[in-house]
């Protein structure tokens, strides 16, 4: 018998992605790590330009980077069952490995 308490959830999948938005922190949930970092890293590093060096030209890489991740922000949110089927799959292959 499968232990579906490991699996992640639709639901929660999508409170996490509507919570956590351009950070990407959703990503960590449906076992997306890389995603997770990349999004989180670079609207990190965007504001910490514009921190470092208010011009205009780094409010407009702040806006094209804000814009690009909300762009896959909303790709994400079309694509969420998919994201968390292979999430489950992903946790069934590991632990039918064990």
């Amino acid at each position: 018998m499968r232990d579906t308490a490991a699996h992640p959830k639709l639901w929660l999948a999508y409170f996490l992605t509507l919570l956590t938005g351009q950070l990407g922190l959703y990503n960590l949930y449906i076992k997306r790590g890389g995603s997770a970092i990349v999004m989180s890293g670079s609207i990190i590093f965007a504001f910490a330009i514009w921190l470092a060096a208010p011009s205009q030209i780094t409010f407009f890489v702040v806006l094209a980077v804000s814009l690009a991740l909300t762009v896959i922000w909303v790709i994400d949110l079309i694509r969420m069952k998919s994201l968390v089927a292979s999430a489950r799959q992903t946790t069934d292959l590991n632990s039918g490995a064990s």
